[in-house]
Protein backbone atom coordinates (compact mmCIF):
# COMPACT_ATOMS: atom_id res chain seq x y z
CA UNK A 1 0.00 0.00 0.00
CA UNK A 2 1.05 3.42 -1.24
CA UNK A 3 -0.39 6.83 0.28
CA UNK A 4 0.51 9.78 -1.77
CA UNK A 5 -0.66 13.54 -0.62
CA UNK A 6 -2.20 14.86 -3.86
CA UNK A 7 -3.53 18.46 -2.61
CA UNK A 8 -5.23 19.51 0.27
CA UNK A 9 -7.85 16.72 1.79
CA UNK A 10 -6.82 14.81 -1.92
CA UNK A 11 -4.84 11.49 -1.21
CA UNK A 12 -3.74 8.74 -3.54
CA UNK A 13 -4.17 5.29 -2.18
CA UNK A 14 -2.46 2.63 -4.06
CA UNK A 15 -3.63 -1.00 -2.92
CA UNK A 16 -2.02 -4.18 -4.08
CA UNK A 17 -4.05 -7.45 -4.41
CA UNK A 18 -2.46 -8.53 -1.09
CA UNK A 19 -4.00 -5.34 0.24
CA UNK A 20 -7.52 -5.91 -1.03
CA UNK A 21 -7.27 -9.89 0.33
CA UNK A 22 -6.17 -8.48 3.97
CA UNK A 23 -9.38 -6.69 3.73
CA UNK A 24 -11.31 -9.90 2.05
CA UNK A 25 -12.58 -7.61 -0.95
CA UNK A 26 -11.85 -7.72 -4.56
CA UNK A 27 -12.24 -5.10 -7.07
CA UNK A 28 -14.85 -6.76 -8.62
CA UNK A 29 -17.47 -6.99 -5.53
CA UNK A 30 -16.59 -3.54 -4.23
CA UNK A 31 -19.21 -2.20 -2.83
CA UNK A 32 -19.80 0.30 0.00
CA UNK A 33 -22.76 -1.20 1.21
CA UNK A 34 -20.24 -4.62 1.73
CA UNK A 35 -18.76 -4.45 5.72
CA UNK A 36 -15.21 -5.60 4.18
CA UNK A 37 -15.20 -2.36 2.24
CA UNK A 38 -16.25 -0.25 5.09
CA UNK A 39 -13.69 -1.26 7.18
CA UNK A 40 -11.20 -0.69 4.54
CA UNK A 41 -11.88 2.84 3.98
CA UNK A 42 -12.75 3.30 7.77
CA UNK A 43 -8.92 1.82 8.31
CA UNK A 44 -7.74 3.98 5.08
CA UNK A 45 -9.04 7.40 6.45
CA UNK A 46 -7.80 6.73 10.15
CA UNK A 47 -4.09 6.62 8.71
CA UNK A 48 -4.48 9.70 7.06
CA UNK A 49 -5.17 10.96 10.29
CA UNK A 50 -8.16 12.28 10.23
CA UNK A 51 -11.80 10.94 12.03
CA UNK A 52 -12.72 7.73 10.40
CA UNK A 53 -16.56 8.40 11.03
CA UNK A 54 -16.28 11.72 9.02
CA UNK A 55 -17.19 12.34 5.54
CA UNK A 56 -15.28 11.44 2.15
CA UNK A 57 -15.20 10.83 -1.21
CA UNK A 58 -14.06 8.17 -2.84
CA UNK A 59 -12.92 7.06 -6.73
CA UNK A 60 -11.82 3.91 -7.59
CA UNK A 61 -10.20 2.45 -10.48
CA UNK A 62 -8.70 -1.13 -11.29
CA UNK A 63 -5.09 -1.60 -11.22
CA UNK A 64 -3.51 -4.25 -13.53
CA UNK A 65 -2.02 -6.32 -11.16
CA UNK A 66 -5.92 -6.87 -9.75
CA UNK A 67 -5.00 -4.01 -6.97
CA UNK A 68 -7.26 -0.69 -6.99
CA UNK A 69 -5.81 3.00 -6.91
CA UNK A 70 -8.17 5.16 -4.92
CA UNK A 71 -8.24 8.75 -4.74
CA UNK A 72 -9.89 9.74 -0.83
CA UNK A 73 -11.05 13.37 -0.87
CA UNK A 74 -11.69 14.19 2.60
CA UNK A 75 -14.53 16.36 3.67
CA UNK A 76 -13.48 19.71 5.69
CA UNK A 77 -13.16 19.47 9.74
CA UNK A 78 -16.36 20.79 11.56
CA UNK A 79 -14.59 23.60 13.68
CA UNK A 80 -15.90 26.40 15.55
CA UNK A 81 -14.45 29.84 15.11
CA UNK A 82 -14.60 32.87 17.93
CA UNK A 83 -14.34 36.15 16.56
CA UNK A 84 -12.80 37.58 19.31
CA UNK A 85 -10.22 36.68 22.31
CA UNK A 86 -13.19 37.82 24.26
CA UNK A 87 -15.41 35.43 22.82
CA UNK A 88 -12.89 32.73 23.70
CA UNK A 89 -12.59 34.07 27.32
CA UNK A 90 -16.33 33.81 27.49
CA UNK A 91 -16.97 30.35 26.84
CA UNK A 92 -14.10 29.38 28.99
CA UNK A 93 -15.99 31.54 32.05
CA UNK A 94 -19.11 29.47 30.91
CA UNK A 95 -18.29 26.34 31.24
CA UNK A 96 -16.12 25.35 28.44
CA UNK A 97 -12.81 25.97 29.33
CA UNK A 98 -11.32 22.14 29.81
CA UNK A 99 -13.14 21.42 26.29
CA UNK A 100 -11.34 24.60 24.75
CA UNK A 101 -7.74 23.38 26.08
CA UNK A 102 -7.58 20.67 23.95
CA UNK A 103 -7.98 22.02 20.57
CA UNK A 104 -8.33 25.55 20.33
CA UNK A 105 -5.71 27.16 17.71
CA UNK A 106 -4.89 30.88 16.25
CA UNK A 107 -4.69 31.33 12.75
CA UNK A 108 -4.89 34.57 10.86
CA UNK A 109 -6.10 36.68 13.89
CA UNK A 110 -9.05 34.78 15.09
CA UNK A 111 -9.37 31.93 17.14
CA UNK A 112 -10.47 28.36 16.24
CA UNK A 113 -11.85 25.39 18.15
CA UNK A 114 -11.97 21.74 16.75
CA UNK A 115 -13.62 19.01 18.98
CA UNK A 116 -11.62 16.30 19.60
CA UNK A 117 -14.49 14.04 20.56
CA UNK A 118 -18.20 14.13 20.10
CA UNK A 119 -19.71 17.08 21.79
CA UNK A 120 -22.84 16.54 24.08
CA UNK A 121 -25.71 19.05 22.59
CA UNK A 122 -25.29 21.01 25.82
CA UNK A 123 -21.80 22.00 24.90
CA UNK A 124 -22.76 22.63 20.77
CA UNK A 125 -25.51 24.56 22.07
CA UNK A 126 -23.28 26.70 24.68
CA UNK A 127 -20.48 26.73 21.92
CA UNK A 128 -22.66 28.57 19.33
CA UNK A 129 -23.58 31.22 21.85
CA UNK A 130 -20.02 32.48 21.60
CA UNK A 131 -19.00 31.73 18.16
CA UNK A 132 -20.05 29.83 14.62
CA UNK A 133 -19.53 26.94 13.01
CA UNK A 134 -17.45 26.40 9.35
CA UNK A 135 -15.52 23.32 7.87
CA UNK A 136 -11.58 23.21 6.89
CA UNK A 137 -9.27 20.53 5.70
Amino acid sequence: MTIEARGKGKFLVMLSREDLRHYDVNFAAMRLSEPHTKQMIYDLVGKLGRDPGGQVSVECAQTGDRGCVMLITLAGEKRYAFESADDVISAARAGLEPLLRDGLTREKGSWYFAPRRELTPYEKTLLTEFCTVNYAL
